[in-house]
């Protein structure tokens, strides 16, 4: 007689979801290590400042991020889960 195995599914967090996604979408390095400060709620300096580019970069990558992942419901069930992009949108006018 086999022992009894239990299955247990619980929802993905967006942490452990960014790169899986990453992959998916064939990010480059610079546009993934992007992705890992989005979920922390960095606004756009501070991502710039810690990763070393211009705000306007950051912008650029993250507008290059969501148009490569728009049409994909996985990915826009991340975005939801983590409400950061909405505060890059109105943070990156503020921030430069």
């Amino acid at each position: 007689m086999t022992a009894p195995i239990a299955i247990l599914l619980e929802a993905a967090r967006p942490g452990k979801m960014a790169p899986l996604l990453a992959d998916v979408y064939g990010l480059t390095p610079h546009k993934r290590r992007v992705t890992e400060c989005v979920p922390q709620g960095l606004p756009t300096r501070q991502i710039a400042n810690q990763l070393q580019m211009s705000t306007y970069t950051v912008q650029d990558h993250l507008k290059s991020i969501f148009s490569k992942t728009e049409p994909d419901p996985a990915a826009h069930s991340l975005r939801q889960t983590t409400p950061v992009w909405a505060r890059h949108q109105t943070a990156s006018r503020i921030d430069r």
